[in-house]
């Protein structure tokens, strides 16, 4: 009986032995799976700076809209009160040239002198630097032909931006169309930031076409691209975006 129970731990055993080892886990399948997070919290991470630079621009714009209507409201309360300073000049006038066709010579005199006391307190127009300021055609002309004219426009915006921070302001200064400024803008953002890497103005070019040139030539230039955006939140560039004819 002793030799059968050996032999029976021993095949035990044996059985044991021969057992079949786990199987290995597959790393690859998880390896795919941590890129995936990876790459869905990057997209997260992309889109959430998106928003947030979207929302600064609209913020930036809503406060620019806000002074441009602050101007208008105090530029139609002074126009308000200098039309009802006028009526009243007006009305004085007319009181007085009345009450001097009724009375005799020696009361003419009088009301002659006092006319004249009215017409010498009544506001004057002002003409020569004023009247240019309003008309800039003079000294500054709207149609541009050239890169060269381009920089030279909206280096006078931008002067004028400096000292409102409205772009809007500016361009009426000079009796610029907005959307003009940015259809040319981007020309006048190279040869600010990056002027050797303009391309070449060929005969025949116009403006609109001109602009594409740079459009494509600033797309590949990931450098200068920031370059400009970081010009414009500074104010050493108008912050307005390009607009391009189709």
């Amino acid at each position: 009986m002793a030799p059968t129970r050996k032999t029976r731990r021993t095949n035990l055993q044996g059985e044991k032995k021969v057992q079949n080892p786990p199987a290995d886990k597959t790393p690859s399948d998880v390896e795919v799976v941590e890129v995936q997070s990876r790459a869905s919290n990057a997209a997260a991470t992309l889109d959430t700076n998106l928003l947030k630079e979207e929302m600064r621009l609209l913020k930036e714009e809503n406060r620019i809209l806000k002074e441009e209507r602050d101007f208008l409201r105090k530029k139609v309360s002074e126009n308000t009160v200098n039309a009802s300073n006028k009526k009243e000049l007006k009305k004085r006038t007319s009181v007085m040239m009345d009450s001097s066709d009724s009375d005799d010579d020696d009361t003419t005199s009088d009301t002659d002198e006092d006319l004249v006391e009215v017409k010498a307190k009544m506001p004057k127009k002002k003409i020569g630097k004023h009247r240019l300021d309003k008309n800039p055609k003079a000294s500054f002309g709207r149609r541009a032909s050239n890169p060269d004219d381009v920089l030279h426009r909206y280096t006078k915006i931008l002067a004028e931006f400096r000292k409102h921070r409205s772009v809007g302001l500016a361009c009426r200064k000079f009796g610029i169309d907005r959307n003009t400024i940015a259809l040319t803008g981007i020309i006048a953002e190279m040869k600010i930031a990056g002027p050797e890497k303009m391309p070449p103005f060929d005969d025949g070019d116009t403006l609109a076409g001109y602009s594409k040139k740079c459009k494509a030539v600033l797309q590949e230039d990931e450098e200068l691209m920031k370059k400009i955006d970081s010009m414009k939140k500074t104010a050493d560039l108008l912050p307005i975006a390009h607009k391009f004819n189709k």
